[in-house]
């Protein structure tokens, strides 16, 4: 990888500090070709990373906001259980809870 690094920059500098009118009468094609090699891949993943921040960190940052807000791991799922000590079982809902949960009819109940 550093040397893939290297060779890069060393490019990027080659590039950079070569007079194009003299490479444009000798090789036009070559030129074009190191030109995009070194130099406008980077512009375009520089393009890239601007592009992730500009428009992606924001909405990264609102939904960590959001979820900061609302319920976490800790909210119990039961807001009327109590909480148990460690090493005691937790506090099961009855069948009668689950059915008024579900928006069922208790026994002997004639359905809404």
């Amino acid at each position: 990888e550093l040397a893939k690094w290297g060779c890069n920059m060393w490019g990027l500098y080659v590039v950079l500090t070569t007079d194009e009118k003299q490479v444009q009468g000798q090789c036009p094609d070559l030129w074009i070709c190191a030109w995009w090699s070194f130099l406008g891949f980077l512009l375009i993943i520089l393009v890239g990373v601007c592009f992730t921040v500009v428009f992606t960190l924001p909405a990264a940052m609102a939904a960590k906001a959001a979820n900061e807000e609302g319920p976490t791991e800790t909210t119990p799922l039961n807001p009327d259980a109590q909480p148990t000590q460690e090493g005691e079982a937790p506090v099961a809902l009855t069948q009668e809870q689950i059915m008024a949960m579900l928006g069922q009819p208790k026994e002997g109940e004639a359905p809404v």
